[in-house]
């Protein structure tokens, strides 16, 4: 019942189309005792991409079984086939953001050819990049995405070469992929695996995904001079533009502050590797369940707001150690006296400043709780320019 099957009947005549459970050994081994097996090709895959805090046994065995049982037992009956072709993926060389099973699973498909060929009988794994197209496993936005980083999508005639470039290939794991490798040494994060097609300045660019202590504290002292409005404003600027980097927009004003990530398009991969762009602009470690928690760009920066921004009682303790080296620094024997007055007149400046805020507080207050409606009125129109 595959898509495609009944034009692929009338392109090879006399093939015979037979439907078995392949993850199922005894009617794998009762399909084979009925043919002559002389070779094998194994293409298939299942997808049920999650962070990794959610991928659970179940979610580990739906996407391994299909990919890894057949090929073991085709392995353990066909001994002698050849060729004896594997589809795996680059997900599991490279690792993909949100497909720690697929990309187990992958790993474990090229691990049985490797031993395969170990043993002396034939055996490859041709782990492939993105395919174009609606038969891929990739949808539009995760092909997008890939472009940005580098990776390209093949066509069936690329795949079509590559099979045959692969097959001449004297190795159990070959990648066949379209590497876009001016966009890779172009990239902020250069995968490691693939610094070595890259040129060395490039390699050098290459920065890590975890927590940066400078970055963080740099960003602090920025967010803590702003009043709160222009805090909120600055972070969701920040959260904004990785968001339309991740999506691929042309402009951050695409970005809907309050528009749920999933209506944007996000799925898990483009979740984490937002997470991945916000730990690296912040320097701070956040979760990976990041777009989920917090679902829209506003509550993201609000958050980043809770970890950036000290509370009353840290702001308290270092506005006193301020005070503390300012007293240090008054009373040194050898301070002259011109430094001496500079520091005492800036602080009487903003002890002036303080009192005046309070008595301009003061005389607003009582005059709102004096005024009558018209009054309070009149105040909001002359206030807002009405």
């Amino acid at each position: 019942d595959a898509p495609g099957m009944d034009q692929l009947r009338e392109r090879l005549p006399g093939i015979e189309v037979v439907a078995c459970d392949v993850t199922d050994r005894d009617a794998l081994t009762e399909l084979v005792a009925r043919h002559d097996i002389t070779g094998v090709v194994h293409a298939a895959g299942v997808l049920d991409d999650g962070t990794l805090d959610t991928l659970d046994a179940d979610r580990l065995d739906r996407v391994m079984t299909p990919k890894f049982e057949p090929l073991r037992h085709l392995d353990e009956l066909c001994p002698d086939a050849e060729p004896f072709v594997a589809f795996s993926s680059a997900a599991g060389i490279l690792g993909a953001a949100g497909q720690g099973n697929y990309a187990a699973a992958n790993a474990a498909v090229d691990a049985l050819i490797e031993r395969r060929r170990a043993t002396g009988r034939a055996g490859i794994s041709l782990a492939w990049g993105l395919w174009a197209g609606p038969g891929g496993m990739g949808g539009d936005s995760e092909r997008s995405r890939l472009a940005r980083l580098g990776m390209g999508a093949l066509t069936a005639a690329d795949g079509r070469t590559l099979w045959d470039a692969a097959l001449a290939q004297d190795r159990a794991v070959v990648v066949p992929a379209a590497l876009d490798l001016r966009t890779i040494a172009e990239s902020e994060h250069v995968p490691k695996l693939l610094s070595v097609l890259v040129p060395p300045a490039a390699r050098r660019r290459r920065t890590a995904v975890g927590p940066d202590a400078a970055t963080t504290e740099h960003l602090r002292d920025r967010m803590t001079a702003l009043r709160p409005a222009e805090r909120e404003q600055a972070l969701l600027d920040l959260v904004a533009g990785q968001t339309a980097r991740v999506l691929g927009y042309g402009e951050v004003r695409a970005v809907g502050a309050t528009r749920p990530f999933t209506e944007a398009g996000f799925d898990s991969l483009a979740a984490v590797d937002l997470r991945n762009r916000l730990t690296r602009a912040t320097g701070v470690a956040l979760p990976a369940t990041l777009t989920f928690d917090h679902p829209t760009p506003l509550e993201v920066a609000r958050f980043l707001g809770t970890l950036l921004v000290p509370g009353e009682e840290e702001l308290l303790g270092r506005v006193l150690r301020d005070l503390t080296s300012v007293g240090e620094f008054l009373s040194a024997p050898d301070r002259h006296d011109d430094s001496r007055a500079q520091v005492a007149e800036r602080l009487r400046a903003l002890l002036r400043g303080t009192e005046r805020d309070a008595t301009d507080a003061a005389e607003v207050t009582d005059r709102l709780r004096l005024s009558t409606d018209d009054e309070l009125f009149d105040f909001l129109d002359d206030q807002l320019g009405i």
